[in-house]
């Protein structure tokens, strides 16, 4: 019998979509998108995907520009979106985005109580309704 080795292939926390992208074997070989969609119910692990691929914050390096063709970074969650909330939550509000994580209060509960949302009150889920219809 015959043993062939498999050159190790190690990646550091800045290569998460390379690792996730790159075939099996050294890789998970999907897509970052096809990842969120496996732990769609999970929003603990969707916070560390999204903690993973987040770019760090200035001027992108001339490699992550909008013409780089080799890789593709994914965009930022955006809107009202549960993904936008604990980004946010992640960045200015430690306290209350563990608890999000913990299932002690809701990412839209947390919003509020950071000052990011006002309440919906009757009159406005009202106004909303009419203005849509």
């Amino acid at each position: 019998m015959r043993l062939t080795f498999v050159e190790v292939v190690r990646y550091g926390p800045a290569d998460f979509v390379r690792f996730v992208e790159t075939p099996p074997l050294e890789g998970l070989g999907m897509t970052v998108a096809s990842l969120r969609g496996i732990f769609h119910d999970d929003i603990a692990v969707l916070d560390m995907i999204d903690a993973a691929v987040q770019r760090k914050g200035g001027r992108p390096e001339r490699a992550e520009t909008l013409y780089d063709v080799q890789g593709f970074i994914p965009p930022a969650p955006t809107g009202n979106s549960q993904g936008a909330l604990l980004r946010r939550l992640r960045k200015d509000h430690h306290d209350l985005h563990k608890m999000v994580l913990n299932g002690e209060l809701s990412a839209n509960a947390a919003a509020i109580e950071a000052g990011f949302r006002k309440r919906a009150t009757a009159s406005r889920r009202w106004w909303s309704v009419y203005v849509s219809t």
